[in-house]
């Protein structure tokens, strides 16, 4: 399938290619080199058009398809997935789907995602979220502007959980284990991605 967007980094030094299918990879601008591609299911859907955006700081990815009512959080450093947030689950339409999505200029984990439906009697929807909610287990989400219902996966909080807990105690934000793998000299740069 062929390229839906491009973006750069923050910082100017990556180039964010989505695709169709949810085919999102990460280039150099430098000198082209792909750096990774992100671990996200194939539909097998040619029309399954994709959008992917850096978040402020150019840490965050975020992406999500016209074929599906999810967003996804990746780690931009490692590909990692850190977070993933089903919309409206109470009120599940068929024709409902993720039209674009774009980061906060300013806080990271923030974003406003537009909603749209293939039935013409429901109006497209603006939503935000916040992916960086979720420090004692509550909803990883934030409505602002209208209650709006968006809740992440039970098994996201879960693993968000034990990710973040140790023995009952708090060890980090859930977005900050993405900034902490930064200076962690431990952690593999191929973790939960291809690279070339």
């Amino acid at each position: 399938g062929g390229h839906v967007m491009v973006c750069f980094a923050p910082d100017d030094a990556r180039l964010l290619a989505a695709a169709v299918d949810n085919d999102v990879a990460e280039y150099l601008v430098l000198d082209g080199r792909r750096r990774l591609r992100l671990a996200i299911p194939r539909l097998g859907l040619e029309d399954n058009f994709t959008r992917a955006y850096y978040s402020a700081s150019g840490r965050l990815i975020l992406s999500g398809s016209s074929e599906e009512q999810v967003v996804r959080v990746h780690c931009a450093r490692t590909g990692a997935a850190v977070a993933r947030a089903e919309m409206f689950p109470g009120r599940r339409h068929p024709s409902l789907y993720v039209q674009s999505l774009r980061g906060d200029p300013r806080r990271d984990g923030r974003l406003a995602v537009l909603v749209n439906y293939r039935d013409p009697a429901h109006p497209l929807e603006v939503v935000g979220l916040d992916m960086s909610q979720g420090r004692d287990g509550e909803d990883l989400s934030l409505s602002y502007g209208r209650e709006c219902g968006i809740h992440s996966s039970l098994s996201l909080r879960k693993s968000l959980r034990e990710a973040l807990y140790k023995e009952n105690e708090f060890i980090l934000n859930p977005l900050n284990n993405c900034f902490q793998l930064d200076s962690d000299p431990s952690v593999p740069e191929e973790d939960s991605m291809e690279t070339d």
